[in-house]
């Protein structure tokens, strides 16, 4: 797939200056999946004749948890599919992510009407955080390297696994962010100098060992510029939350 090109001169960014961000955020999406083995995206759906992208189906090969047995033993999966959509007034308004495939995770539900529904604080995305780092964040969430298990504000998004985390995967040594048992060890970025498709062994992508690894990188705030409207990185939010747990900047 070629790297999309636009040319922001043309008369329609002039008149939908929003569109002209979603374009950038396309831009800056197939630069992540081009330098990952574990992320991949397909564009479900555009808008004008330019067709830029609004709805994505994003792909994470990643070893994680999709439900438990009669025994609360963990079942696991290693294809999951988000939804991310981008609405009409973004970036004040914040993109939407639903799980399309199961995950039993604390900060996603996992039953009922909104089940898929991701508690990612989303709000500071567009404007202070691209929505490569929000597409980052989730693998975070999928390998088990973020949630937010205790009952404390802004509180899981599923309670019953929250309850399982803390009273089962926790003292089993299943999960424990704080030990750095996580699900999945990968890195959702490749190193660099290492080849496409070689960064990890297939053993190690499936271990939970208990020696934590960096997660992705993150990228720095950023300025952009709505209408006639500079909109600068409001540092009192450049420690972003998902799901109750501190973000960690990470170099690449």
């Amino acid at each position: 797939m070629p790297r999309p090109e636009y040319d922001f001169k043309h008369p329609i960014f002039k008149t939908q200056r929003n569109w002209m961000l979603y374009a950038k955020e396309h831009m800056d999406l197939w630069d992540l999946q081009e330098s990952s083995d574990v992320i991949s995206w397909e564009v479900k759906s555009t808008v004008s004749a330019l067709e830029i992208p609004t709805v994505y189906h994003v792909t994470y090969l990643l070893n994680t948890i999709t439900g438990i047995d009669a025994d609360s033993k963990p079942r696991y999966g290693d294809r999951h599919v988000m939804e991310l959509t981008i609405p009409t007034r973004y970036p004040l308004v914040p993109a939407a992510i639903f799980m399309q495939t199961d995950v039993w995770h604390p900060n996603i539900q996992s039953v009922g009407r909104f089940k898929g529904k991701i508690c990612g604080n989303v709000n500071s995305y567009g404007i202070d955080y691209s929505l490569r780092q929000l597409v980052l964040r989730v693998g975070e969430i999928l390998q088990y390297r973020n949630y937010l298990a205790d009952f404390v504000p802004p509180y899981p998004e599923d309670p019953k696994v929250a309850e399982w985390v803390k009273t089962y995967a926790e003292p089993n040594n299943i999960v424990n962010r704080k030990d750095g048992i996580y699900t999945d060890n990968q890195p959702l970025i490749r190193p660099k100098g290492v080849p496409e498709e070689s960064s990890v062994p297939p053993a190690e992508a499936t271990a939970k060992a208990p020696e934590a690894k960096k997660p992705a990188p993150i990228d720095q705030p950023r300025t952009i510029r709505i209408g006639k409207r500079t909109v600068a990185p409001d540092t009192e939010r450049r420690t972003i939350r998902i799901g109750g747990t501190p973000a960690k900047k990470i170099k690449e």
